[in-house]
């Protein structure tokens, strides 16, 4: 393959992430799973890898997450929210939702009634691509 196939190749890749990125982020309306957009930007990442002259200013390996949805409401935390760089050891880190990545987790999974429900109340957890619902909570 050429090198102007390739970069061709992974340009198109880099569009296609950032149409998802626009789909999920700002339009709450994924077409693809989780799993399919998280095995798209590792095709990506390893282009970046095998040949070093693609670069790109919207590559994943340059970029975290995508601009916030003005469908939500801004509020303050009552405590302080805790990120990775406040983890204290390797342990903190392996603890942090399976290491980072969930195979089985899929934002189509969660019913429009349920986001509908908390649409004005959602917080965003990690780098804002997780949706979390409370169903009961027992002390």
């Amino acid at each position: 393959m050429s090198n102007k196939k390739i970069k061709q190749d992974y340009l198109n890749k880099i569009k296609e992430l950032h149409k998802h990125n626009k789909l999920y982020y700002e339009e709450s309306s994924p077409t693809i799973s989780d799993k399919d957009y998280d095995l798209l930007k590792i095709e990506v990442i390893n282009l970046e890898k095998k040949y070093k002259y693609l670069r790109n200013n919207l590559s994943p390996s340059t970029t975290v997450g995508f601009k916030p949805s003005r469908n939500f409401l801004k509020s303050k935390h009552r405590v302080q929210m805790l990120s990775l760089s406040n983890a204290f050891n390797e342990e903190d880190l392996a603890n942090c939702e399976s290491n980072g990545c969930m195979e089985t987790a899929d934002s189509n999974a969660v019913s429009e009634k349920a986001k509908n429900r908390g649409r004005k109340q959602l917080a965003t957890l990690g780098s804002g691509n997780h949706f979390l619902e409370i169903q009961k909570v027992d002390e």
